[in-house]
């Protein structure tokens, strides 16, 4: 196609069969677009001439369709869980840990430029076998896998990092028994949710207080926020997800949502803002925990459960805080069909577990058993994570053989 210094861009014959410029665009109704259109579309640093589309646009535009088949395949045999997934620089990076605590080195990742074909394992470097990595991002050009009090940064998944002390210190004040349990990245900041004090370290914190940390680069960070001793938060407490809305010129807000392991009370859903402020416990969730949450199509969709009424439910939650839900899974077998993670791209939910479910709207979902092509047939197959890119949404997870055995697999 031909960019010109003004007017609309024009159509070349540089695209193969089907594929469709405008399209990837984001205009699939016209064959031109007017740079003062409401379709303008902005390509940094081209004026005027010929402009060379590479092979990773395509299958990126706003009208290209999101598919996720639900089918499953066996990754690099190694005794391991997969926990979380992010995709950048042109990458899949997936996370998790050896089963077994007296590996004296048990975090490791796999790096994959297409989701389908993964890396051999990577040992990630070793701090204790208490901090395991259970969460990974993308942002700022970088990685950042975090487990336990520890972070580690990578830009490409193969070269990691020597461990950072996220949790540590304010002043003269240590957090001997603290965890970092969440990880996102939005508007330049990565931030770090974790919990600390009491009696339930390593694993849940008892009687918790929410520690909020926050970086630009991953490697420096500096405290945001102490929110102090929580009523709805006594017991044994994990924080599991966290997700934030875009930002306007009001700021924008976080939400973080976790479980109770003690007593199932309800859900720790809290709400934030980027000033730091008060996390203030959302109430009105009719559930006792959640796995996973995200911010898409103009709203927070958490992933939840109510263990009493033995139901899967889908809880929408607008920037003004207005909730909603939908029961998407019941009965005595709902907990062996939990859904563990949610992602969102271009108008599609995605919600993955030991079954996939599929929403446009975030409210009306389908639910879609995993496709297997795993040979000899798992026991047991289940997915924890998902992340987009490259056009299409990767999940990782694990496989349990007869033998009891856990190792790790991938679907798209």
């Amino acid at each position: 196609m031909t960019l010109n210094s003004s007017g609309p861009i024009s159509m070349g014959g540089t695209a193969a069969a089907g594929q469709n410029v405008d399209i990837e665009l984001g205009n699939s109704t016209s064959t031109q677009l007017s740079f003062i259109s409401t379709a303008t579309r902005s390509l940094t640093g081209v004026a005027t001439g010929p402009v060379i589309l590479p092979d990773s646009f395509w299958g990126k535009g706003l009208s290209a369709p999101t598919s996720f088949s639900g089918t499953t395949r066996e990754m690099p045999k190694v005794k391991c869980q997969l926990t979380s997934i992010a995709y950048g620089n042109g990458v899949f990076v997936a996370i998790g840990s050896k089963i077994y605590f007296s590996d004296t080195e048990n975090s490791v990742s796999f790096h994959s430029t297409d989701g389908i074909t993964w890396s051999q394992p990577i040992q990630i470097p070793y701090t204790s076998r208490y901090n395991y990595l259970t969460k990974i991002v993308f942002g700022a050009g970088v990685f950042v896998a975090i487990g336990g009090t520890y972070g580690y940064t990578s830009t490409d998944g193969i070269t990691w990092s020597s461990p950072i002390r996220l949790l540590y210190q304010t002043g003269s004040t240590v957090y001997s028994n603290s965890a970092a349990q969440v990880i996102g990245f939005a508007h330049g900041y990565f931030s770090v949710l974790g919990l600390f004090s009491g009696s339930g370290y390593p694993g849940p914190i008892l009687a918790s207080n929410i520690i909020i940390t926050t970086s630009t680069n991953g490697t420096v960070w500096s405290e945001l926020a102490v929110h102090g001793d929580h009523t709805a938060l006594t017991d044994y407490n994990l924080l599991m997800s966290i997700a934030f809305s875009t930002a306007t010129n009001a700021g924008y807000h976080w939400i973080a949502v976790g479980q109770n392991t003690n007593n199932n009370k309800k859900i720790a859903t809290y709400l934030g803002s980027n000033s730091g402020g008060t996390a203030a416990l959302l109430n009105g969730t009719d559930t006792t925990g959640a796995n996973s949450i995200v911010y898409g199509g103009g709203k927070f969709v958490i992933l939840s459960w109510n263990d009493t009424k033995q139901q899967f439910i889908i809880v929408n939650i607008d920037e003004q805080g207005t909730q909603s839900q939908t029961t998407i899974l019941s009965g005595t077998n709902y907990a062996s069909n939990a859904l563990n993670a949610i992602a969102y791209n271009n108008g599609q939910y995605l919600a993955v577990g030991s079954k996939y479910a599929t929403s446009t709207d975030g409210t009306t979902w389908t639910v879609h058993s995993i496709n297997n092509t795993i040979t000899p047939t798992p026991a047991q197959t289940v997915l924890t994570a998902v992340a987009y890119g490259n056009g299409k949404f990767v999940a990782v997870g694990w496989e349990r053989d007869s033998a009891g055995n856990y190792y790790p697999v991938c679907a798209i």
